[in-house]
């Protein structure tokens, strides 16, 4: 069965999702590569203005537009290399088909990593909450425990000072005990010595 004059076959579709998703994703990772890019993909995108008006003279243009590439950035003075010749005109042809209409309404490379990046941003946030909550319960937990440690220590210490001091007082006791017991013996030695 044939498809319509004006439908973009899967394959084209498939390279050009894969154009962009290579492509584009540059902005964020080699600004000056993704301005030349965007560039090149502009300048192939006007030569197929000028001279397709439906998908599939759009197509049709592809291996030849792939050997223009070279040619088109020398002429506007753009110099770089290693970007993909195919991959430039399949994005631009993506773009051409998406004026023509033609391209069914679906969400953008663009799009798609916005809302990949603002899901990951998301996802990045809950994190953050979950490990700060994780942090305070922590924080909670510890000086629960510094100060229970603190009330028994404070206990124990208590219990030493009291204990401290009863043997101060029986220390004193002793001494006292000591002393009385020195003085009666000196008293008896006296008396041994005047008799």
């Amino acid at each position: 069965m044939d498809r319509p004059v004006d439908q973009i076959p899967v394959e084209a579709m498939a390279r050009f999702t894969a154009a962009e998703a290579r492509l584009y994703p540059m902005a964020l990772t080699d600004p000056a590569g993704y301005e030349l890019v965007t560039s090149l993909v502009g300048l192939v995108a006007e030569e197929l203005r000028r001279s397709n008006a439906d998908i599939s003279s759009v197509l049709a243009r592809r291996s030849e537009l792939i050997g223009l590439v070279p040619r088109l950035a020398a002429d506007a003075g753009l110099v770089g290399g290693g970007v993909p010749a195919d991959s430039v005109v399949d994005a631009a042809s993506a773009l051409r088909c998406r004026e023509l209409g033609e391209t069914p309404s679906s969400p953008t490379q663009d799009e798609e990593f916005m809302l990949s990046q603002e899901k990951r941003d998301a996802e990045s946030r809950r994190r953050d909450e979950e490990m700060k909550e994780e942090f305070r319960r922590r924080d909670d937990e510890m000086r629960e425990f510094n100060r229970e440690i603190l009330l028994r220590n404070e206990k124990v210490y208590t219990a030493v000072i009291a204990e401290l001091e009863k043997c101060g007082k029986q220390l004193e006791e002793g001494t006292r005990q000591i002393q009385a017991n020195t003085r009666a013996v000196l008293s008896v030695l006296d008396r041994l010595d005047a008799a």
